[in-house]
């Protein structure tokens, strides 16, 4: 008898909370993934793409303080919306700014190079690794318009929607940590 009792009321309990979970509104924040956030570089004097994702039919609306414009688009039934941006010539820090039920704001943004640093092992050889003149080297890394995006190694069978990462400011005390072959790439390129 006891058995039933707790049955029926885990059911009625369940079946409560199922209900309320139904009527309440559900809103999803506008989401980014990582490789679009504060401290990026923007390809400098081409159009580049934005893509995020909000509740499905919802209205985004993007601007860049680089421009007047505008750009706007409605969030699929799969919740996924795209906008495409001009860039300037190399400059900022600028601002962009991504709304929808909510608000998303990009701070530090730069326009200039992007370049895909890519390889094996020797590609992720960082300062702290081993490098010659290492603590000079380190020491003088101060610039912060520099920036690095490394991705974290995860396996996957399927193409991913997002990966792990961050942009990072160079300094001396992230530099230590830079894939070194990008870092003095990038270095020779900005001198």
């Amino acid at each position: 008898m006891l058995r039933k009792t707790a049955g029926a009321r885990s059911t009625s309990f369940f079946s409560l909370l199922f209900a309320i979970a139904v009527s309440s509104p559900l809103y999803a924040s506008v989401t980014l993934p990582a490789i679009i956030g504060d401290h990026m570089v923007l390809q400098q004097k081409t159009d580049i793409t934005l893509w995020g994702w909000a509740d499905p039919n919802e209205v985004v609306t993007v601007t860049a303080s680089w421009s007047d414009s505008v750009v706007v688009d409605t969030a699929d039934n799969h919740a996924n919306w795209r906008v495409t941006l001009a860039t300037p010539t190399a400059g900022g820090p600028y601002v962009i700014t991504i709304a929808g039920n909510d608000t998303v704001t990009i701070d530090d943004v730069l326009i200039g190079e992007v370049w895909l640093a890519s390889g094996q092992s020797n590609m992720e050889w960082s300062a702290q690794s081993g490098i010659l003149q290492a603590e000079e080297e380190i020491a003088r890394a101060d610039y912060p318009e520099i920036r690095l995006f490394q991705v974290a190694k995860r396996s996957a069978s399927t193409p991913q929607l997002d990966v792990e990462g961050e942009w990072v400011v160079c300094r001396p005390a992230t530099m230590a940590s830079f894939s070194a072959v990008a870092y003095f790439f990038g270095r020779d390129l900005y001198q």
